[in-house]
């Protein structure tokens, strides 16, 4: 008797197992970086990993965009949209998430 359904659930979890990038999606929380070290956004931002597994902040919320970079509403806790024409559009003004807003506390 072969068992063929376990084989394939355990190539199914090693699969979704697996880093699908070495960034990360941007959260509004405090995160640690590899030494144990708490990092944070500014109050009302957002925080994510860099492709050099960097931690990179903004004001606002962030989206991807057609080349899956991040692009960030320059307002505190402001907003972030996807237009028709696929252009992001952001309140305050649009930028890249930045390592010098990144906080960490005391």
């Amino acid at each position: 008797m072969i068992r063929k359904p376990a084989l394939v659930v355990c190539v199914v979890v090693l699969v979704h197992a697996l880093p699908t990038s070495a960034q990360t999606e941007p959260v509004s929380q405090c995160l640690k970086d590899t030494f144990g070290t708490i990092v944070c956004p500014p109050a009302g931002g957002w925080i994510t990993k860099d492709s050099f597994n960097r931690f990179a902040c903004s004001n606002g919320p962030c989206l991807r965009d057609a080349m899956s970079n991040l692009v960030c509403s320059v307002q505190t806790q402001g907003f972030v949209i996807r237009d028709n024409k696929d252009q992001i559009l952001c309140t305050g003004g649009c930028q890249a998430p930045r390592a010098e807003l990144c906080q960490r506390p005391r």
